[in-house]
């Protein structure tokens, strides 16, 4: 993730590695989908994408890892085909989804011990998460200040979940949202699975 200023220069208070391109705020991402900030913190709150298992909300943290990397030969993975294990095993295989996440796990805390923790994670799922925005306003009753997020919940042909379909299709999109606990670090916060997990309830789902 990128943090600059509006002529394309690295902003002020940037903190990568050093070595690292200035204008980098977080790195080791797989791939972001949305990207919002907590109304009482400013602190960034981003969507990604897992493989096939493992999507994610992360709150980032100045300078942070997000851990993703899918070089064979690490975390006890061996050979992988052209050198990326980042779609292994296969889908089709019908491999349980909390095996894969550990054979390829999006967040890698064993080879990167220091990575930024999800602040939410599906249990080893992939529902196509797709952005978020949260909810500021009087006129939201209970769910001000809540964070609203999609799913698309696709599928592939002779995927385990027995979709007959021959293409991606939209099997189901479900709202949920979430209360992140209030962030008192200049420079953001991170939060426990479980921290964000409880506040989460459907919205609307077809």
């Amino acid at each position: 993730m990128l943090r600059i200023d509006r002529d394309g220069n690295a902003a002020e208070g940037n903190e990568p590695p050093e070595g690292f391109d200035p204008r980098i705020y977080t790195y080791g991402h797989r791939n972001v989908q949305g990207i919002t900030f907590h109304p009482d913190t400013g602190q960034p709150i981003v969507t990604e994408h897992g493989p096939w298992h493992s999507d994610e909300v992360n709150a980032l943290v100045n300078g942070g890892n997000s851990g993703w990397d899918p070089r064979p030969n690490m975390a006890g993975r061996g050979d992988c085909p052209d050198d990326y294990c980042g779609y292994e095993p296969n889908q089709g295989e019908g491999m349980d989804p909390k095996e894969r996440a550990a054979y390829m796990p999006v967040t890698d805390t064993e080879t990167y011990p220091d990575a930024m923790q999800p602040a939410w994670g599906n249990d080893g799922l992939s529902q196509g998460i797709s952005s978020a925005e949260f909810l500021t306003g009087e006129q939201w009753g209970e769910w001000d200040g809540r964070l609203l997020v999609g799913f698309w919940g696709l599928a592939l042909a002779e995927h385990p979940s027995g979709n007959a379909s021959t293409s991606w299709i939209l099997r189901r999109m479900a709202f949920r949202s979430m209360t992140l606990p209030k962030c008192h670090h200049p420079w953001g916060c991170t939060f426990p699975l479980d921290s964000a997990r409880a506040g989460w309830r459907p919205v609307y789902s077809r």
